[in-house]
């Protein structure tokens, strides 16, 4: 799937790095910190 294709709201810059998903990650997993990278990435 194209990232260009999601809604801007959907699209991994739209993480505010409030890290709330963190908090009930199961695996507790890093994921402000992934999204962070992975918009890096996309530049």
């Amino acid at each position: 799937m194209a990232i260009s294709a999601l809604p801007d709201d959907k699209k991994p810059s739209a993480c505010i790095g409030c890290k709330s998903c963190e908090a009930v990650c199961p695996q507790q997993l890093k994921i402000a910190e992934a999204m962070s990278n992975f918009v890096d990435l996309l530049k």
